[in-house]
């Protein structure tokens, strides 16, 4: 059998082993919103603390003592939309049928007890378990300005230096200037896949929107990291995962494959 042939056949095979090893570990894009019925962030100067709606669909047998601090058949969110997927089968958080459990966390340093945000099943198994290892520095049009610089929707700032929290400027609100506010919040982990024990990477972002504030209202109740203000409200989230392959497995992996295109090229010439 000719090398030169069966060339694109190998690589094909070793795509879809690859494809498979991926399908093991939790992979794309999740969407989360507070759950129904009452579900709710309470965001203060250095903290996020999350209170349950009701769970029509399902339960959350595990949301008992903090940072979970709920009953034990309320959850905070439920899956909104995506594509994430988990289990050696491949399965899809659909929307609606997935609830998840938030941790509460203060933020300036990290802190939260593990696992961060528990994502369950109809039944109230645990199938995703997602760890806090930190949040993501805001990159903003003004830096702490909040006031004269941010008066347009669009723009964006931060409340005070060392806060991790984005606040963009929107229009149509009932804050200063007309305008509300995006307060987000960019994090970035590990999750694991409890059925297969898998782990992946994760970034994120937590959002709530605050109709009745502008930038400049939000700095006003959060000027620095120990102000007592807070500000409760619904919220979203969106979280993406990506694989990491194993060192070991990667580097035989691709080191077989180079092999047989260098053995390909010998060929040819």
């Amino acid at each position: 059998m000719r090398l030169t042939s069966s060339l694109p056949a190998v690589i094909s095979i070793y795509a879809l082993a690859a494809a498979s090893l991926a399908s093991a570990s939790v992979i794309n894009t999740v969407q989360l919103s507070a759950a129904s019925n009452g579900g709710q962030v309470t965001v203060t100067a250095n903290s996020i603390s999350f209170a349950p709606g009701l769970a029509t669909l399902g339960s959350c047998p595990q949301n008992a003592g903090a940072p979970y601090n709920d009953g034990t058949t309320a959850c905070d969110a439920s899956v909104s939309g995506g594509n994430m997927m988990y289990g050696a089968a491949s399965n899809i958080l659909v929307a609606t049928s997935y609830n998840a459990i938030m941790g509460d966390a203060t933020l300036v340093p990290p802190n939260v007890q593990q696992p961060w945000i528990m994502i369950d099943t109809p039944g109230g198994t645990d199938v995703i378990e997602f760890t806090l290892q930190g949040f993501f520095a805001p990159v903003t049009d003004n830096g702490t300005n909040c006031s004269t610089a941010v008066t347009t929707a669009g723009k964006t700032c931060t409340p005070y230096a060392t806060s991790p929290f984005t606040l963009q400027a929107i229009s149509g609100g009932q804050g200063a200037a007309g305008l509300g506010t995006i307060v987000s919040l960019s994090a970035f982990g590990v999750v694991k896949d409890v059925t297969t024990g898998q782990i992946s990477n994760f970034t994120g972002k937590l959002s709530q929107t605050l109709n009745d504030k502008a930038p400049q209202d939000v700095q006003a109740i959060f000027p620095n990291a120990n102000a007592p203000g807070s500000i409760t409200t619904g919220f979203t989230g969106s979280f993406t995962a990506s694989t990491v392959p194993e060192p070991g497995s990667a580097f035989l992996g691709l080191g077989g494959l180079l092999l047989l295109v260098g053995a390909y090229r010998r060929k040819k010439a």
